[in-house]
C-alpha cells in the first residue's frame, strides 16, 4: 500500500487505496443525511429559476400569483442554490476531509444529523416565508428570523462535530485542506449571526446598512466558498494524482490573503455608503488575484488529465477551479477599469453571481459528492452513466446561462448611458439573452435532476441491506464493504 493521508498528512493517499473504513462509517450516515437534502434543493432550485424567468418571456403569466412573481420567485431560487445545497453540500465534504486527515472517526455524528434535519427545516420555512412575501429584503439573506434561527442552530451543531473531530484528531499536524475545511465550519455561523443582529433584529441605520450588508454578502459568496472549493481542492487533486501537495507556504498566503481581502469586496459601485468603502472594494477585489495565483500555483502539477469512464468528479473539480479564476480575472478587469460603471445594475451582475455559485461552488462540490459517496457507502453509485451526463448538461447549460447574459448586460449598460435610447427599448433589448439563458436552465434541470436519482437510490439500497442484515444476524452491525477506487 502506498504512503496515505491516513498515516502522514504532507502525502496523499492512493486513489486506489481508499477503502471504507471505519472513518467512513462513521462518516456515512451523517453526510447522508446532508446530501439528499442538498441534492433535492440543487434540483429545485433550477426549476424555480426558470419559472422566475418566465416572467420576462410572459409579462402576464403570473399576474394573478404574487408568489409566482419574478420579485419571489428570484430570491427563492437563489437561496436554494446557496442554502440548500453549496453550504450542506460544503460542510458534508469538509466533515470528511477533517476525519479522513485526521485519522479518527467523526465526532458526534449525531449532532449532524440533527443539524441536517433543522438545516432542511429551516430552508423550508424559509422558502414559504418568501413565496409568502414575508422577506428582510437584503439580497441573499431574505430569509426571515424564524428560519435564520434554525439555520443558526443548525450550523453551529455541525460546527460542533467538526471542532471536536480536529480536536481528536490522531495526526498532530494540520494539512492545509483541514486550514480551510476546519474554517469553513466556523465561518457560516459568524457571519450569518452578524448579518442577522445587525440587519434584522437590531438593525443599524442608514448607510452602515448598506456597508453591512456589502460585508455580508462578500463573506457568503467570495469567502465561504472559496474556503469550500479549496479545501476539496487541496484534498482530492493530490489523491487523484498521487502526488503531495507542492507547498504548505503557497497554501498557507492563500487562506491568509482570502480572508484578508475577500470580505472587503462585497460594496459595489453604486452602493449609498461613502466614496471610500466602494474605493477599497475595488482595491480588495484586484487583491483577491493573490490567494488565485497561490491557489493555482499549488495545483498546478496536480490537476488530474483523462477522459476514460469515471473521470466526471475530476472534470468537475477541474471545471470549477477554472471558473473560479475566470470569475476572479472577470472582477479584477472590471474593477480596475471603467467597465464596472457599465456593467452596475444590468444582467452582469447576475450573470458573475451564477459563474461564481453554479460554475465553482456548485461544480467543486458536486465533484466532492460524487468521490465521497462511494466512500461513505462502500459501494459504486447506482448509476455511475448518469454523473457524466449530469456535468456535460450542467456544464453546457451553465455556458449557457452566463454568456448571454454577460454580453447582454453590456450591452444593456452601454445603451442606458445613452440618453437618447429610451428606457423602453432597452429593456426590450434584455429579452433575447434571457430567452437564452433560460435554455440554458432547462439543461441545468436536467442536469441536476439526476443527482437526486443517484443519492437517493443509493440511500435506499443501504437502508434495505442494513434492515436485511439486522433481520438475518440479530444484535449483528453490518460492516461496509471495500468501496471503488
Amino acid at each position: 500500500m502506498s504512503p496515505s493521508l491516513q498515516s502522514a498528512p504532507s502525502a496523499p493517499e492512493s486513489a486506489a487505496d481508499l477503502p471504507a473504513t471505519g472513518i467512513d462509517r462513521s462518516c456515512r450516515w451523517p453526510l447522508l443525511g446532508l446530501y439528499p437534502g442538498a441534492a433535492f434543493w440543487l434540483a429545485l432550485s433550477a426549476v424555480v429559476y426558470l419559472v422566475a424567468s418566465m416572467s420576462f418571456h410572459a409579462p402576464a403569466l403570473f399576474a394573478d400569483y404574487a408568489w409566482l412573481s419574478y420579485g419571489r420567485m428570484a430570491p427563492v431560487a437563489n437561496h436554494l442554490l446557496l442554502y440548500g445545497f453549496c453550504i450542506p453540500a460544503g460542510w458534508a465534504a469538509a466533515l470528511w476531509i477533517l476525519a479522513r486527515l485526521g485519522r479518527t472517526p467523526l465526532a458526534q455524528p449525531a449532532l449532524v444529523i440533527l443539524g441536517a434535519k433543522a438545516w432542511n427545516l429551516g430552508i423550508l420555512v424559509g422558502t414559504i416565508g418568501l413565496l409568502a412575501g414575508d422577506a428582510s429584503g437584503f439580497e441573499h439573506f431574505e430569509f426571515p428570523l424564524y428560519a435564520g434561527w434554525l439555520l443558526l442552530l443548525a450550523s453551529v451543531l455541525v460546527g460542533v462535530s467538526g471542532l471536536n473531530t480536529i480536536r481528536c484528531r490522531a495526526v498532530p499536524e494540520l494539512h492545509p485542506a483541514q486550514w480551510f475545511a476546519g474554517l469553513s465550519l466556523l465561518w457560516f455561523p459568524w457571519i450569518y449571526a452578524t448579518a442577522m443582529g445587525l440587519l434584522q433584529l437590531w438593525p443599524v441605520r442608514g448607510m452602515a446598512q448598506g456597508a453591512v450588508h456589502g460585508w455580508a454578502l462578500a463573506q457568503l459568496q467570495v469567502v465561504l466558498l472559496a474556503l469550500f472549493g479549496i479545501a476539496v481542492g487541496f484534498y482530492f487533486f493530490p489523491v487523484l494524482k498521487q502526488k503531495a501537495l507542492p507547498s504548505r507556504h503557497l497554501a498557507l498566503f492563500a487562506l491568509i490573503t482570502l480572508i484578508l481581502c475577500g470580505p472587503w469586496t462585497g460594496v459595489p459601485l453604486q452602493a449609498p455608503v461613502p466614496a471610500w468603502m466602494t474605493a477599497i472594494s475595488r482595491v480588495m477585489s484586484v487583491c483577491l488575484l493573490m490567494p488565485m495565483l497561490a491557489v493555482l500555483l499549488n495545483l498546478r502539477s496536480l490537476c488530474p488529465v483523462g477522459s476514460a469512464p469515471g473521470m466526471e468528479p475530476s472534470r468537475c473539480l477541474r471545471f470549477g477551479i477554472r471558473a473560479w479564476v475566470l470569475w476572479t480575472v472577470l472582477v479584477v478587469v472590471l474593477n480596475s477599469t471603467a467597465l464596472w460603471k457599465t456593467a452596475a445594475l444590468t444582467l452582469v451582475q447576475p450573470a458573475l453571481f451564477q459563474w461564481l455559485v453554479q460554475g465553482f461552488g456548485t461544480m467543486v462540490l458536486l465533484g466532492a459528492i460524487y468521490l465521497i459517496l462511494p466512500r461513505i457507502a462502500g459501494a459504486s453509485l447506482p448509476f455511475p452513466a448518469l454523473a457524466r451526463i449530469h456535468f456535460w448538461l450542467a456544464s453546457i447549460g451553465l455556458v449557457l446561462v452566463v454568456v448571454p447574459l454577460l454580453v447582454g448586460g453590456f450591452q444593456q449598460g452601454t445603451r442606458l448611458a445613452d440618453a437618447r435610447i429610451p428606457f423602453v427599448d432597452v429593456a426590450a433589448g434584455t429579452l433575447m439573452p434571457i430567452r437564452v439563458a433560460s435554455m440554458g436552465q432547462l439543461l441545468l434541470i436536467l442536469g441536476h435532476l439526476l443527482l437526486p436519482v443517484n443519492v437517493l437510490v443509493l440511500v435506499l439500497r443501504l437502508v434495505r441491506a442494513q434492515i436485511r442484515q439486522v433481520i438475518d444476524e440479530p444484535g449483528g452491525v453490518p460492516a461496509a464493504s471495500e468501496g471503488p477506487a
